[in-house]
């Protein structure tokens, strides 16, 4: 079977239980899992701590696993990561549907962006009726 990176971080670091805890979600963000389900050489691939003192040398090789050559390979130099989750999904909805409600026009200034959720309770209104009107119809 495949060594997870917490029990690698478990049984070979030896990591302090609360250490342990506090990483448990830190695989999650890229992964989309906890450190129970990645395993010990995506998470080396991915620069996750723990391997420095292992004297493996410099960067992992390109084929120690599917996501540490993703990791070495991608030419995109950023992964959007949005501190709002699927909000940031949301708001550029908004923004298409009420321009003034929040300002930009890309995914970067989404994140950073003041939103006039004044204007936003407006839309919510005009949809409900909408929907409204379309019910007695």
């Amino acid at each position: 079977g495949t060594l997870t990176y917490a029990d690698f971080r478990k049984d070979y670091v030896k990591a302090d239980p609360q250490l342990q805890a506090y990483f448990r979600q830190s695989t999650a963000e890229y992964f989309g899992c906890g450190i129970d389900a990645v395993a010990d050489a995506d998470a080396c691939g991915n620069g996750n701590p723990g391997f420095d003192a292992m004297g493996l040398g410099g960067l992992p090789s390109k084929t120690m696993s599917p996501s540490g050559r993703l990791a070495l390979t991608d030419p995109d130099d950023y992964i959007f990561h949005f501190p709002d989750g699927d909000g940031s999904i949301a708001r550029p909805v908004v923004r298409s549907l009420i321009t003034q409600a929040i300002p930009g026009h890309t995914m970067e200034d989404i994140v950073l962006a003041t939103s006039d959720y004044g204007k936003q309770i407006g839309l919510a209104v005009w949809v409900n009726h909408a929907v409204r009107l379309s019910e007695m119809s």
